[in-house]
């Protein structure tokens, strides 16, 4: 480019020139200015020609708040910077090992983070220092040598090479740039039973509280060993109580220890870990746990409802259902109970067959119960609780029944359900048949172990429609043919009260035999018969079996 300039306006673009370098100096801008010296000397009187080629970059390098040993952008090549250093004194360098290239610019202001124990680069900003480095962290307080993370893990020793720790200054080395820090080479997690991970469970006053730390290495693994410990501090009252040493559970691996606090409130709580002994970071952690007031029982009977009569020997359902309100109300239990010396129910009721006026009978023959959903930790939560009582007391006789709750919390009252009344009225006997002969059909003298016609189909039932509870008796009579003057004898007979089979059988006696112990009301009892024939005249033979049903006596 050619100009022809005045000798007094020759000045104006020179200062123009002169200020732009002085201006842009700051931001490192490359300026190339070649002049001419094809100046007509013979008419500098009148105008000056000068040739300037002009050719001017702005290459934008940003990082203003990297001091210390930084390298120094004046003096070196932008496009082959060799040992290229990034340094925040007190707190971290960074040395590319590999030369760097910054001649097309670089925002190294945002792009790239050194603080206290981090260094971090976005290559995806500045993919022309995502190169091998060396990296420094200063101010560092551990006491064994730490580990690296990239990005929150652990970072491969395909990635990070570790070269020293020293004085508090970690130094290593990286393939690549992301995010690194440096960390423990332990780990220390706590928490209680209140807490997520320790259940979510209300925690009460008067009740014990475990507490649990997990003092892992930088794997995972437990650390423990016989010089290895943790030891736990509360703050209660105001003071921090005296270290207590934690006990280690060789199954969960974890630190444990179990206190009570007096008072409900938030109470701190502190942890401090000791793996010195096994080159680990001895560490220290604190948290809270809050203990909630005692709750109350509110308690409900629902059978029997408040006036039940029963008859005799007969059974009936007790049914409570506990709601622990309020708060906590730990390992709740409830004791069916009657009234045996007084207007309320004092004594708990037996458990022993046959006891008057009422024992408790099923599989689960006990009158104290817990509750299947315990500890009732949480507000609201609930259990209910049944018994099967059999009515034995004497007929005419009422009797209050009701449930007495209780808990294993310190501070939970004890709560009695309102009463029922159960009325023992006399029980009525009755049997009946369904059935009016027990036919053997057309036999062969001599012959033995013969079918009654209606045993296989289960025909002989006895069935208890009475109130009471029947114990049954069977006798039979000889079998006669009166025109023949022939007998059969009646142990020729058999029975059973359980199986169609003959050699289950016993055989008929005059008098009576016990058919069944007890036959409670509404059921049957199927029985089956045989006949065993005897050299007899041929003819029809008939006798008697007689059956009986009694509640208090046999039946002689």
């Amino acid at each position: 480019m050619r100009l022809k300039i005045g000798k007094k306006s020759a000045i104006n673009p020179m200062i123009i020139i002169i200020c732009s370098v002085i201006f842009l100096t700051f931001y490192f801008i490359s300026i190339g200015i070649s002049m001419g010296d094809d100046i007509n000397e013979t008419n500098m009187n009148t105008t000056t020609s000068i040739t300037v080629p002009l050719d001017i970059k702005l290459d934008f390098i940003k990082m203003d708040k990297f001091k210390g040993s930084t390298t120094d952008l004046k003096k070196v090549d932008l496009s082959n910077i060799s040992n290229f250093t990034l340094e925040i004194p007190n707190y971290g360098k960074i040395e590319f090992i590999e030369t760097i290239n910054l001649y097309d610019g670089a925002d190294i202001d945002q792009y790239i983070a050194i603080s206290n124990n981090l260094i971090e680069v976005d290559s995806e900003a500045l993919p022309q220092l995502n190169k091998p480095a060396k990296l420094y962290l200063y101010d560092l307080h551990y006491s064994f040598d730490p580990i690296i993370l990239r990005d929150g893990l652990l970072c491969p020793s395909s990635v990070c090479e570790f070269i020293n720790y020293e004085n508090g200054t970690l130094e290593f080395t990286v393939t690549h740039f992301t995010k690194y820090v440096s960390s423990s080479n332990s780990n220390l997690t706590i928490w209680d039973e209140n807490d997520t991970e320790g259940g979510g469970k209300i925690v009460c006053m008067n009740r014990d509280v475990k507490f649990f730390a997990n003092y892992t290495n930088y794997t995972g693994q437990s650390i423990n060993d016989t010089f290895v410990f943790c030891e736990i501090s509360f703050n209660v009252s105001g003071g921090w109580t005296p270290w207590i040493n934690m006990t280690f559970n060789e199954t969960s691996l974890l630190y444990e220890n179990i206190i009570q606090f007096s008072e409900e409130g938030t109470y701190d709580w502190n942890v401090s870990c000791s793996g010195s002994a096994q080159d680990y970071e001895n560490l220290n952690t604190s948290d809270n746990v809050t203990i909630a007031s005692v709750g109350y029982l509110e308690i409900e009977i629902v059978e029997p409802p408040g006036l039940k009569s029963i008859t005799q020997d007969q059974t009936f359902t007790i049914n409570a259902t506990v709601v622990c309100r309020g708060g906590g109300c730990g390992d709740v239990n409830g004791t069916a109970r009657y009234n045996a010396s007084s207007l309320n129910p004092d004594t708990k009721i037996s458990t022993t067959k046959g006891d008057k006026p009422f024992y408790i009978q099923g599989y689960s023959t006990v009158a104290m119960k817990s509750c299947p959903t315990n500890p009732l930790d949480d507000d609201n939560e609930f259990c209910n609780l049944t018994w099967t009582v059999n009515a034995t007391g004497d007929v005419d006789t009422e009797w209050k029944i009701g449930v007495l709750f209780n808990s294993t919390q310190v501070g939970v009252e004890v709560n009695h359900t309102s009463n029922s009344t159960i009325s023992i009225l006399e029980c009525t006997e009755e049997i009946d048949v369904t059935w009016n002969a027990i036919d053997f059909g057309t036999l062969i003298p001599n012959t033995d172990e013969n079918n009654a016609t209606g045993n296989d189909n289960g025909l002989y039932n006895i069935t208890n429609l009475g109130t009471c509870k029947l114990k049954l008796w069977i006798k039979g009579t000889n079998l006669e043919n009166t025109t023949l003057g022939s007998t059969i004898d009646v142990s020729n007979i058999t029975w059973s009260n359980t199986t169609n089979v003959y050699s289950e059988s016993h055989n008929m006696s005059k008098t009576y035999q016990v058919l069944n112990e007890s036959l409670l009301t509404g059921m049957n009892k199927t029985t089956y018969y045989w006949l065993n024939v005897p050299p007899v005249y041929a003819g029809s033979y008939n006798g008697m079996v007689t059956i009986c049903g009694n509640y208090t006596s046999s039946c002689d």
